[in-house]
């Protein structure tokens, strides 16, 4: 399945914008592609911070485009928009300021075309990754809702993963495409609609996943997830409330919801 990507990406080239430039994983990251020739990476922050931590972290980035907020050329054309798009609801003045940091600037340069995606929450929060898309790159006509999906990972009674391992995410990621395209069907549960049993291409790996595993992997473990909803809780107070991050009131909702269906299960 990667291949396939990989193969259709050289065909036509994109480029990505990675919001925090500094990161050790983006920068992998970014010294990866460069060696692929299929996404051309644009790194957020400062050159010389950025080439800092390139050279202390050993990732060769040489060829990765680096934007600057605090040297853009293009600011003023940059900040001219973002008022437009927030038609009101921000002054100049704001957006100017809001641009200094890397989600806003990285989502105004996919606005303005001058990038075909964005990746963004090594540092971030999802909240403050999120925001800035839908305010200024917005959904679809007719679209009200944002989805997302969680990848989770299972271990047997021994300890040992269950499933085998990030190269075939691509498999659950093939099924949620199937999905929004109305080619798959899910199964409703408390936390979420999960994919019916055998509509995961599985092919290549049934040894690994059998039948027995699938079930498992499908199976909603109801005080193991009551556990998984505390320790959040405890993250979105502790890890980042405390320490001055901003955490959506609808997110503390969704897991009163979420707890709420597993104690009726």
């Amino acid at each position: 399945m990667f291949g396939q990507l990989i193969a259709t990406l050289k065909k036509s080239p994109k480029t990505i914008v990675f919001t925090e430039g500094t990161d050790p994983r983006i920068l992998e990251a970014s010294a990866r592609l460069l060696s692929g020739n299929f996404l051309k990476p644009v790194l957020v922050g400062n050159p010389e911070e950025i080439a800092v931590a390139a050279e202390d972290a050993g990732f060769n980035i040489r060829g990765a485009e680096i934007a600057d907020p605090a040297n853009y050329p293009e600011m003023d054309a940059m900040v001219e928009q973002m008022v437009e798009l927030r038609k009101g609801k921000m002054t100049p003045e704001q957006c100017r300021d809001a641009l200094k940091k890397g989600n806003y600037f990285g989502t105004m340069l996919v606005k303005m075309g001058k990038a075909d995606a964005l990746l963004g929450g090594a540092t971030y929060s999802t909240a403050d990754t999120v925001r800035p898309a839908l305010q200024l790159v917005k959904t679809k006509k007719g679209a009200h809702l944002v989805s997302s999906s969680f990848i989770l990972f299972r271990k047997d009674k021994d300890g040992n993963f269950i499933w085998p391992g990030f190269g075939d995410n691509m498999r659950v990621l093939d099924w949620i495409i199937k999905r929004v395209e109305g080619k798959v069907d899910a199964v409703e549960t408390p936390i979420g609609f999960l994919p019916k049993k055998g509509d995961i291409n599985l092919k290549g790996i049934e040894d690994e996943v059998t039948s027995e595993v699938e079930d498992k992997l499908l199976a909603v473990d109801v005080d193991l997830w009551k556990k998984e909803i505390a320790e959040m809780r405890r993250y979105y107070n502790d890890d980042i409330k405390a320490k001055g991050g901003n955490i959506p009131q609808a997110l503390f909702d969704e897991l009163d919801k979420i707890e709420a269906r597993l104690n009726k299960a």
